[in-house]
């Protein structure tokens, strides 16, 4: 289910790009926002078809998953909107960009949702990616165990 919803709303969120761009942080990317690597053998590819593009999407979301199972010990057991809304991070910010929003982290340790989301707002990475940040913020406020 988690998977379902997140592939989802990745794909309204991020937009799909079939041909090469560079971010505006000076990163590669192609199809769904990915990150490109030497290891993906995209090489200087300058364009992916829609089925490569989904491919990469799967192989990044279930990154971000396994990326919160390492940074929460309890992933499984956070309510299923407060999941959802990690992993949209995790994909989002990646590994490191995720372990360093310290306070909001700090707070999901301890299940305040409230403080959670709040911690958020004030992150760096908030104002640059509203109404998905807000909307991401709400579901960890709001969601019930």
């Amino acid at each position: 289910m988690l998977r379902q919803v997140f592939l989802q709303q990745i794909r309204a969120d991020v937009g799909l790009y079939l041909l090469r761009y560079t971010d505006l942080d000076g990163i590669e990317r192609i199809g769904y926002r990915h990150r490109i690597r030497p290891i993906d053998g995209l090489g200087t590819t300058l364009f992916v078809a829609l089925e490569q593009a989904n491919a990469l999407l799967e192989e990044d979301t279930t990154t971000a998953i396994r990326t919160c199972y390492l940074i929460y010990d309890d992933f499984d057991s956070f309510p299923l909107q407060v999941q959802y809304a990690l992993a949209h991070l995790a994909y989002s910010l990646e590994r490191h960009g995720l372990s360093t929003l310290l306070q909001m982290n700090a707070a999901i340790h301890f299940r305040q949702w409230g403080k959670a989301a709040q911690a958020l707002r004030d992150s760096t990475w908030y104002p640059h990616n509203c109404p998905r940040a807000e909307r991401l913020a709400h579901e960890i406020e709001t969601s019930v165990p």
